[in-house]
């Protein structure tokens, strides 16, 4: 068995579509408000990989303090069982409509993930319900609204999600601005003549602002790339009092140069790869030539407004199941990475480095930090030495084995504070340190971080070899062979897969220390 189902009603035990699933032995049911008194059953939890929760609710203010109850006790159980996964299906009834309004999806999500904790393996499940979803009549005779229907979506979300849970989001959207945004041409049109609020289609913009919004809050980055005056954009975005502002965009790109080029630059300031980001237009031109000239990106073409809201509401490298507070903070990260960027621009980088009041703080994990050393071993690509993805089993392996020793890195500079950024894991042999792990994130890369984490390594060594591993592939081989050309680096062994590397000490490794306080 590797999930447990449980929920506060008592429809489970009498349907049909639940019965399938105990054929296959691979779920268990308890009875009417029991799901307390199985989790709390250590015994009877270890023997489950994953715990889905249905939580049935009148109504979000009438029950907000049991609501409360409820997270307040799965954020409990997913700190003590970080093996686990837990998932709740929070599912509203009000003036007997059956719906998942998005504003309190977002009151739930910031109850949920506040800027205190990180936890990633609780997670929350939407499901899109239609009318036929619910029964009045059950309702009052099994104490459960729940039709069959609506039970068959949700069986068919829990072994969608089992097959899609390793799908890697997007990191960034790109946006056209006209009929994207917002309805309407605002240069021709006018801003006062321009959809947005109104019934129609100015309300399905509004909703898709407000979702892309959320979107962002949940840490994918938004930034726009559009034929257009800037002044007035910005202009409409404030007069209209829209959903998304100016400080929600990262390095926006609104002028007359072609969208490809405005939207290299947006990759690359961003240190971003092509098919991690999703480019939304509504002119099919546009779209075929980003796509042939940027290689690998995602595009979305907008043609039918619902299908559109309901693209974004749906795909599958959209969904948010979890949010750590490195993503809510993720924009604010990269809009210091901006500040930095716009300073290099305009002096030499040995001046730069030495302003910026660069520092680099090492640290053991702890509660607060283990989702994110989770988190950065599957998210980080083009700078992974070795680009192992563990399981949490496998990590707290490498954290209760004394003969390794895992690092996290933080960054802050005169600008803010970077947060984590990377992580190193060297295991300690008879004459030989070696490096298993060493990866960055991508926005803090040509800081002279990496060179400077390797220094510090070296000190260490003492008597003994310091060596790292590297395998190469397509998505890290181009960044860090660029590193590896460092004159402290030598080959001296290779596996199949893997290379190895001798750390010696070199004059510019030596002189890395200065950029540092």
């Amino acid at each position: 068995m590797n999930s447990l189902i449980c929920s506060n009603f008592n429809l489970l035990n009498k349907n049909i579509e639940w019965e399938k699933l105990k054929d296959f032995e691979d779920y268990k049911f308890d009875d009417y408000n029991n799901f307390l008194f199985s989790l709390n059953d250590r015994a009877k939890i270890s023997k489950y990989k994953n715990i889905y929760f249905l939580c049935y609710i009148n109504s979000i203010i009438e029950n907000s303090d049991n609501l409360k109850k409820v997270i307040k006790f799965f954020k409990k159980k997913s700190l003590e069982h970080k093996d686990k996964n837990f998932f709740i299906f929070l599912l509203y009834h009000e003036y007997g409509s059956f719906y998942y309004d998005k504003l309190n999806q977002q009151k739930i999500y910031n109850s949920l993930y506040d800027k205190r904790e990180t936890i990633n393996n609780l997670k929350i499940l939407k499901i899109n319900t239609s009318k036929n979803d619910v029964s009045l009549r059950n309702l009052h005779y099994v104490r459960s609204p729940l039709t069959i229907n609506l039970l068959k979506k949700i069986v068919s979300k829990i072994n969608l999600f089992k097959k899609t849970e390793k799908i890697k989001r997007f990191k960034l959207i790109i946006l056209d601005c006209d009929n994207t945004l917002w309805g309407g041409v605002v240069g021709e049109d006018g801003i006062r003549n321009i959809l947005y609020g109104s019934d129609g289609d100015g309300s399905v913009f509004k909703e898709i602002q407000n979702y892309l919004k959320f979107l962002k809050n949940s840490g994918i980055l938004l930034s726009i790339s559009s034929k257009n005056n800037k002044e007035i954009v910005w202009k409409t975005f404030k007069q209209l009092k829209m959903a998304l502002g100016k400080n929600d965009f990262i390095s926006p790109k609104i002028n007359w140069d072609p969208k490809e080029l405005n939207i290299k630059k947006i990759l690359k300031s961003l240190s971003l790869r092509s098919k991690d980001v999703l480019f939304i237009d509504d002119n099919f031109i546009e779209i075929k030539k980003v796509k042939r000239n940027i290689k690998g990106i995602n595009a979305y073409h907008v043609d039918d407004l619902i299908e559109y809201l309901n693209f974004l509401r749906t795909d599958k490298r959209l969904q948010i199941y979890s949010v750590l507070r490195e993503d809510i903070k993720k924009i604010k990260q990269y809009k210091i990475r901006e500040k930095y960027e716009n300073l290099v621009q305009n002096k030499k980088n040995d001046k730069v480095f030495k302003s910026l009041k660069q520092k680099v703080t090492f640290s053991k994990v702890n509660n607060k930090t283990y989702q994110r050393t989770h988190q950065l071993f599957h998210k980080v690509n083009q700078f992974n030495f070795l680009s192992n993805r563990y399981s949490f089993k496998q990590l707290d392996k490498i954290l209760n084995n004394r003969k390794f020793n895992l690092r996290l890195i933080s960054f802050e500079d005169k600008f803010g504070d970077h947060g984590v950024i990377g992580l190193y894991n060297y295991k300690i042999e008879r004459d030989k340190i070696i490096i298993n792990d060493f990866l960055m994130s991508c926005r803090v890369i040509n800081r002279k971080i990496e060179e400077y984490v390797i220094y510090c390594l070296n000190k260490i060594k003492k008597n003994k070899e310091l060596i790292i591993k590297f395998k190469p592939n397509d998505s890290n081989k181009e960044l860090i062979k660029n590193f590896l050309n460092n004159e402290c680096f030598s080959e001296i062994k290779k596996n199949k897969n893997t290379i190895m590397y001798k750390i010696t000490n070199s004059k510019s490794l030596s002189n890395v220390k200065d950029h540092f306080i």
